[in-house]
Order: structure tokens, then sequence, then C-alpha cells
């Protein structure tokens, strides 16, 4: 315990510092009796990280903490619908196996993930209004969406493994999937509601990044440090550098993840608080403290992916959305035909010129092209529903931790559950966006200029997204992150309209996805 109450002294004097900064931020879209609450759940929620000294304890720590959060938020459903989100940022990545039962050797790899949505979903589940007399168009088609892959993957895989081992994966669906997009699409009820929950979100995921500033300042890697006094690892090394910088990674445990995190928290950032602080001054100063905190964490799929989403928000802001979709989809369909037709080399070698400043960043680069190159190469052998032990026809990728690192989700997609799998794990991004669009295509017939900021932004993030995870797996809290992207928009699609008479001839005509216009 002396160790880790050592290291949470910095993190208590960043979080005092840290609160006029903060007040300041979040001034236009929090009184100071909400600011302090939430700012307080916080603090409450680093806690159990550096007082614990077991994994059991850690669990129990977490679960009292976030129950203490919710209720200093409030303790309605969507107090503990934000302080699960909270809970998503604020927490390290322990596992806990559970089972030696019946000769069961695990049942279910317990983490805070799964102990956030026991202690606060389930609750919130139960306590959700009466919707039924509300129009939620479209969310039925993105129900199914968000359900499908997983359940394809269980359908996949139920002949193969025992009884236990289907139920496990059924009650991870449940507890990843199901809970957090079930209650953020039906927990609340108001834009007010959806911008109470994304306010206290952001907050955690600036503290977050300014737990990566404070890590690049000191040199070191303060949560990750945590391992060594609970005895278990999170990461596959304790440190990770670029040269003799190292790489930050706050409380996620990859670099690659954190970057990820920090591009959604522009994304939030630029969508609910940066219009509202009233200082050109200190919105530019937290757009550049964002900015180099992702710098900090020296991953270039992350950087790529932002970029994207920078320019996809620009195009959003100067150009018709019809436009833009388009040309989204023409710019995807271009780069997969570019890599079937073989025609990527010149691709690469630009990549290797821009990012691979050392023999190790190239053979980054090489890697992830010859695992695509391979891994297409299985796909056309066994192309529909995934390759039967493509492991055993990959050892040419093995790396020195004696692993296949398949560092691109749509590689392992495709190799677990083929074609149909990589469309159906697709589908609920598709869904959502087309939902988006169609929400800016009306644009001020229906909602405010916040709002329509907020579309914009997550329709950005999304592709963003699309485009960062062709550069790494989909594990830990990035597969929340794409949740929340997906569930956020689909909530408020479900609210009734503010002014019917001005959207009743949109409506005519549309077949699930909102409100339609034929010209904006």
């Amino acid at each position: 315990m002396v160790f880790g109450l050592k290291l949470f002294l910095p993190i208590l004097l960043l979080w005092g510092v840290l609160y006029m900064p903060m007040r300041a931020i979040f001034r236009g879209v929090a009184d100071a009796q909400q600011f302090h609450k939430f700012y307080l759940a916080i603090l409450v929620c680093a806690i159990p990280n550096f007082i614990a000294i077991r994994v059991e304890l850690f669990f129990v720590l977490m679960a009292l903490a976030v129950w203490i959060a919710q209720r200093l938020l409030g303790g309605d459903a969507r107090a503990k619908i934000a302080t699960f989100w909270m809970a998503i940022i604020l927490f390290v990545p322990i596992h806990l196996e559970l089972g030696g039962v019946g000769g069961i050797n695990s049942f279910l790899s317990l983490d805070h993930f799964k102990i956030a949505a026991v202690v606060l979903l389930i609750p919130a589940a139960f306590s959700l209004p009466d919707r039924k007399a509300e129009r939620r168009p479209g969310s039925l088609l993105l129900d199914i969406a968000v359900l499908s892959y997983p359940l394809f993957n269980i359908a996949l895989t139920a002949p193969s493994v025992s009884l236990t081992g289907t139920v496990r994966s059924l009650v991870v669906m449940a507890l990843d999937i199901v809970l957090p997009y079930f209650v953020l699409t039906r927990g609340l009820r108001s834009w007010a509601d959806l911008k109470y929950v994304l306010v206290r979100f952001l907050a955690a995921c600036m503290f977050a990044a300014a737990v990566g500033l404070l890590e690049f300042a000191v040199q070191r890697n303060i949560y990750s440090d945590l391992q060594w006094a609970f005895g278990t690892k999170w990461s596959l090394t304790h440190t990770l550098m670029r040269g003799s910088v190292i790489r930050v990674q706050a409380m996620t445990s990859q670099p690659i993840l954190f970057a990820a995190q920090l591009m959604l928290t522009l994304g939030l950032w630029w969508a609910v608080a940066r219009e509202t602080t009233g200082r050109k001054g200190l919105s530019r100063l937290v757009d550049l403290a964002l900015i180099a905190v992702l710098v900090f964490t020296f991953s270039r799929g992350p950087w790529l992916g932002a970029l994207v989403f920078a320019l996809t928000l620009l195009a959003l802001t100067r150009l018709k959305p019809g436009v833009v979709a388009a040309g989204l989809v023409v710019g995807a369909g271009a780069i997969v035909t570019v890599k079937l037709a073989g025609l990527d080399e010149s691709i690469m070698t630009g990549l290797k010129v821009v990012f691979g400043s050392t023999q190790e960043d190239a053979g980054s680069i090489e890697y992830r092209s010859r695992l695509l190159d391979t891994a297409i190469a299985l796909v056309k052998q066994s192309p529909w529903v995934g390759v039967p032990n493509y492991a055993a026809q990959m050892q040419s990728l093995v790396q020195g931790e004696g692993i296949i690192d398949l560092v691109n989700t749509y590689v392992g997609v495709a190799l677990n559950s083929g074609l149909i799998g990589i469309a159906l794990y697709l589908l609920p991004f598709v869904v959502s966006l087309a939902m988006l669009f169609r929400r800016l295509r009306v644009g001020s017939l229906r909602y405010s200029a916040e709002e329509t900021r907020y579309h914009r932004v997550v329709v950005a993030l999304l592709v963003g997204f699309l485009l960062t995870i062709f550069t790494t797996s989909s594990f830990e809290r990035l597969p929340f992150l794409m949740m929340f992207l997906i569930a956020a928009p689909a909530c408020a699609m479900a609210l009734p309209p503010r002014s019917s008479s001005r959207v009743s001839s949109a409506e005519k005509g549309d077949f699930g996805y909102g409100p339609q216009v034929s010209a904006i």
C-alpha cells in the first residue's frame, strides 16, 4: 500500500491543481454545485487504484467507489449512466478469473467494466421510465445491428466449445454490450439528459489527458507502475518507449488505446464545451494540450485516425452532408480496391518515409503490411465464416513474445468470422452513420446548433475510429468507446420531436432512420 500511496500523491496534487482550470473549462455547461460533485466523483474513482493491495480488494473498493460517485451525482438513472462511463476511463484494467467450482477452471474474467455494469447499469435498467408511447425511429434496426455480430460469433463457436463456454459468452455479451447499449439508448429522455452524461464523461476524459501530460513531464507511467503493487500485469511491458522518451498511457494498458481515447476527448470537447467557455485563449490552450498529449502517445494509427476525424469534421462544416457521405463511400471503396489490386506498395513506402523514423518503426509498418497480405490470402481460401486453425498458417508472423499480434481489428474479425462477420461487425457503424447523416440533412429544421454540432462530431469520430481500428486490435476499453459513439446518437434519435408541425412533411416516407428532407 505504501508504494501505491506514493504513486497517488502526484495524482492527488494534479487533481488539486486542475480544479480552477477545469472549473473554467466547464463553466458554460455546469454550474458550481454540479461541477463540485462530478469533480469530486473523479477523485473518489481514482482512490481505489492506489490503496487496494490485492486484486480482490480492488474490485470491492471499486464497487464502493462507483456507488459513492453515482450518489454524489444524484443517484438517479442518468447519474448511474454517467458514472458508468466515467468508470470506463478512470480505473486500471485489472482482471480476475472467476471459477474453480465443479471442475470449471474459469467461468468469467472479471474486470472493472463488468463491476461497473453490475453496480450501476443493472439498477439503472430496472429504474428506467416507461417509454412505450415515445417514437423511436430507426432504433429497432440499430438494436439488431448491435446484437448481430456477437450473436453470430457465439453461434459459430457453440459447436466446438462446452456449454459453460457458450454461457460465458452470453454473460459477457450481456454485461459488455447489451447493458451499456440498452441503458444508454433507453435511459436518457431529453437532450439535456444526454448532455448531462456527455459533460461528465468529458470531465473524466480530460482528467485522464492531464495524467498523460503529467506522465510526459515526469517521464514515468504512473498508473502502469501499479502493476508492481498488485503483483499482476495488464500490459506486455511496464513502460513503452519511443527512443529515450516514454509513451504516455494514463489508466489504459497501451499507449495506442490512450491515443484513441484522446481522439474521443477532442471530439467531446469540441462538441460539448469548447464553444461555451467564453474565452478563446483558454479554448485554444485546451486544444493544444489535448493535441500535445495525443502526440506524446507516439501512436501512428490514432494519429491518422485523428487527422481523418479533423478533416471529416471540417468537411461537414463546409459541405452538404450528402456530399461528405458520398465522399466517404467513394474513399472507402477506393482503399479496398487499391489493396485488393495490389497497388498499395507506394502507400506503404510513403508511410515508412513519414512514420518510419527508426528501424523499429519501419519494422512495425512492414509487419502490419505482411499481416494484412497474409490474412487476405487466407480469407480468400475460406471467405464466409472464418479460417479454421489460421494461426498454424501464420507462423512466419510470430513475434518475440511467442504470439501472432493481430494489430488490425478487421483482420481479426475476418479470420475468426469471415466476410459475413466483417459485414455484421460494420453494420452498426453503417446504420448509425446513416441515421446521423439524415439528422444532418434536416439540420436547423429540427435541431439546435449545439445538437447539430454534436451530430457532426460523432460522424467524424466514427469515421476516425473506423480508420484507427485498422491499425490495432479491439481490446480493453476500445470496444466501449466505440459502443458509446454508436449508442449516444441513437439515444438522441429516440427522443420525441420538439415541434412535430415543423417536420411532419419531412417525416413522410421515412423508413426507419428519422426525418428526411429533399434539399438543404
